[in-house]
């Protein structure tokens, strides 16, 4: 018995294939499982490896080895992500064919397995709260993906609060300022004009990445530190910059007063 799933993409196979494993790969880093996509590619968990690529046949095929059971390691199937041309785009199917062998018995079984672990965080996520939540996370409050990271790369929306923000604070070559929730860097790109220093945090490790690049130059010269990071624990030593920012990220704080309390301990008196 075969446990499968497939979604139709409005995309090209070759544009199909590149996008779902950028997004295969985030979205079990999240769970705790690193996949390294390539022909000689693994799935690790922890320090043990849980799947191997023994197919890498960009833009039509991947498929793994798997190991679905470290009490009975003996115990493999294969994992097939297929990708087939369809009028208008391309058909994504994730199969295991013998998914099976794993439960016991054929039916009753595999029935429970699926309806819990597959049918039911299916119908939870297509729910309009947690939908809601997901969509919320990808867009804005934990940007990820890349359309987000094209659209934080240049923020034009938040240019007129760039512009306000960077007049109040008036920064000078001695100032060392911090920002929290940095998104994609471009705040920092503009602040850093004033020959100042920074540090930022962001708790997007995709926008980390982001905003990393548009700064290269000045993390190479040591003139701005970025982080993953949450806005209640600031990574940073007590009384050491002199001025701070955030700007679109107040009302996706879960506790303001904490965050706040945190800015308000690592600036130094006067900032």
């Amino acid at each position: 018995m075969s446990v499968s799933t497939s979604v139709d993409l409005k995309l090209y196979p070759a544009y199909a294939f590149e996008t779902m494993i950028e997004e295969l790969s985030t979205a079990l880093l999240r769970l705790g499982m690193r996949f390294e996509p390539s022909d000689a590619g693994r799935v690790l968990q922890g320090e043990g490896e849980v799947g191997r690529v023994v197919r890498w046949q960009p833009p039509e095929a991947i498929s793994i080895e798997w190991h679905g059971a470290d009490w009975e390691p003996t115990k493999v199937s294969s994992m097939e992500l297929r990708f087939e041309p369809i009028v208008g785009g391309t058909r994504v199917t994730l199969e295991n064919p013998e998914w099976a062998k794993f439960v016991g018995d054929e039916a009753q079984e595999l029935a429970g397995w699926f309806a819990s672990e597959a049918a039911a965080p299916l119908l939870a996520a297509m729910a309009p709260r947690r939908f809601g939540d997901w969509f919320t996370d990808r867009k804005a409050r934990r940007p990820s993906g890349r359309q987000s990271r094209d659209t934080y790369r240049d923020p034009i929306y938040h240019r007129p609060n760039f512009k306000v923000i960077l007049g109040a604070l008036n920064l000078q070559p001695h100032d060392y300022l911090v920002e929290v929730g940095c998104g994609g860097g471009a705040f920092l790109h503009d602040a850093l004009k004033s020959g100042c220093r920074a540090a930022a945090i962001d708790h997007s490790s995709e926008m980390v990445k982001v905003a990393s690049e548009a700064n290269r130059e000045a993390i190479a010269q040591h003139r701005l530190e970025i982080r993953e990071g949450d806005a209640s624990l600031l990574p940073f030593a007590s009384g050491v910059f002199t001025c701070a920012v955030m700007t679109g990220v107040f009302g996706f704080i879960a506790d303001p007063l904490r965050a706040l309390s945190e800015i308000r301990r690592v600036l130094a008196p006067g900032g």
